[in-house]
């Protein structure tokens, strides 16, 4: 089973130029660093977000199933959150490997739980794929509409990760701030997604 694949990036990142430069106590109108702050956000983002399972600011996946791989109550949990009910879709190749999207009519999506898990509704079944391999495709957003409903301990972590990473970016093996990185992670592995399906 394949990870969700990004097919439209986020607008925006969790933690912006200004608030980590405030955070690291450079001066608004200093540039000498952005170029490296704005791929050290996205380095720490990326690092972030792969350690819990989520999506900070809202972007749109697609999650290749090769078949519905459901549990015993039916129900296919999404490895990502939070997952948004706009713009969710199903395709699937059917019995005769055409192209088919599956009507929302006949499956329950459930967003508020996470994992965000989907199953058909009473009366029906999951459809019949063609034996291939990405015989299904789901479409889906994942996270927060604005950086600032993100919550303020995992921004937090994010740029002490940053900082930790830009202080120390000649020898990260330096001791000094393992206590720092070890407590930003904590808070991460906090947030984590408990995926079972």
């Amino acid at each position: 089973m394949s990870a969700p694949k990004v097919t439209t990036p986020a607008s925006s990142a969790p933690v912006s130029l200004a608030e980590t430069k405030a955070f690291l106590e450079i001066a608004a109108d200093d540039t000498s660093f952005d170029s490296l702050l704005l791929e050290l956000i996205a380095e720490k983002t990326k690092e972030a977000e792969d350690l819990m399972a989520r999506a900070l600011v809202t972007r749109t996946l697609k999650w290749y199933l090769d078949d519905w791989n459901a549990n015993a109550d039916r129900i296919i949990e999404i490895p990502v959150a939070p997952v948004q009910s706009s713009g969710f879709s199903i395709e699937y190749y059917n019995s005769e490997n055409v192209l088919t999207t599956w009507s929302s009519a006949e499956y329950e999506l459930d967003v508020i739980s996470e994992p965000a898990r989907i199953r058909p509704k009473s009366g029906y079944s999951y459809p019949e794929v063609y034996d291939r391999l990405n015989a299904i495709a789901i479409t889906f957003k994942a996270g927060k509409d604005s950086p600032t409903e993100i919550e303020s301990d995992i921004k937090g972590a994010i740029k002490v990760l940053i900082a930790n990473r830009f202080r120390f970016r000649e020898d990260e093996s330096i001791g000094a701030q393992v206590t720092d990185k070890e407590a930003a992670f904590k808070v991460l592995n906090g947030y984590r997604l408990r995926y079972f399906a």
